[in-house]
Parts: structure tokens; C-alpha cells; sequence
């Protein structure tokens, strides 16, 4: 499965809640694509799943009209976000202690989309 969601660029999710837009926020904040979850059942992992999985989302994402991405990468899954283009992101406030609920070595990524 995918777990992916548009979401305002420079704030993270909430953990453990649930997602609600309110619509206080402004028409122009800039939306992210944000990959919040995905797994592949060990019968199907080796088989290039999660990559046709993510690609054929990231398709969807692109015809929304989102032009980056950024996740959280956990269990040290970064390097295999690494191999889709995603790179760390920087943060600081709000969005930095958000980050540290979820678990050490948790790290933000983003990329542009791209064509």
C-alpha cells in the first residue's frame, strides 16, 4: 500500500492524529505531494512493487497539479528514498520538534516532481 496526501509545503503532519484541513489556510499556501506511508508484503518485496507503486502515485500527484514531494523517511529508509531523487530537507520550529516524535533517525526529504 500508499499512504500519500497533499499537504502545505513547509509544515509537517501530525503523528498518531488525524488529518484535517480546516480551511483557514490561504488559497496560495503551496502544497507538497507527502508520501506518508508505504510497505510491500514480504511475498511481494524483491519484485520492484514499491517503485511501480510510487511511480504510478507520483503520475497522480503530477496530474494534481503538485510539483515536489517530501516524506519522512524512517527505519532507515532514507537511502532507498535516496534512489527516487529525494534528498534531506533542513528544519527548524514547529516543524523540527514535530520531526522528533518520530524516532531518532527520522529524516525529512523532499524532491521536485518533475516531468
Amino acid at each position: 500500500y500508499l499512504l500519500t496526501h497533499p499537504w502545505p509545503r513547509e509544515t509537517l503532519p501530525p503523528l498518531d492524529r488525524v488529518l484535517r484541513h480546516d480551511g483557514s489556510a490561504a488559497d496560495e499556501t503551496p502544497l507538497t505531494w507527502f508520501i506518508h506511508d508505504m510497505a510491500v508484503a514480504p511475498a511481494g518485496q524483491g519484485q520492484g512493487l514499491a517503485k511501480r507503486l510510487y511511480e504510478k502515485a507520483r503520475h497522480g500527484a503530477m496530474q494534481a497539479g503538485l510539483r515536489c514531494s517530501r516524506l519522512i523517511a524512517v527505519q532507515s529508509a532514507a537511502r532507498w528514498w535516496q534512489g527516487l531523487g529525494y534528498a534531506p530537507v533542513a528544519l527548524a520550529g514547529e516543524a523540527a520538534t514535530k520531526l522528533s516524535r518520530y524516532g531518532e533517525g527520522a529524516v525529512v526529504m523532499g524532491r521536485q516532481l518533475g516531468a
